[in-house]
């Protein structure tokens, strides 16, 4: 979890922030994850 504080600043909210960062991320994957397993069902 230690990449996630260099992208917040010190006067922005940190938990609000942390949030909207960790939701980019779980979203990003769960598309990714989407994409992969749609491929291998369409082989």
């Amino acid at each position: 979890m230690t990449f996630l504080p260099q992208f917040i600043g010190p006067e922005d909210p940190f938990f609000a922030r942390f949030v909207v960062l960790a939701a980019t991320h779980v979203s990003m994957s769960l598309v990714w994850l989407t994409i992969k397993v749609v491929r291998l069902l369409l082989r």
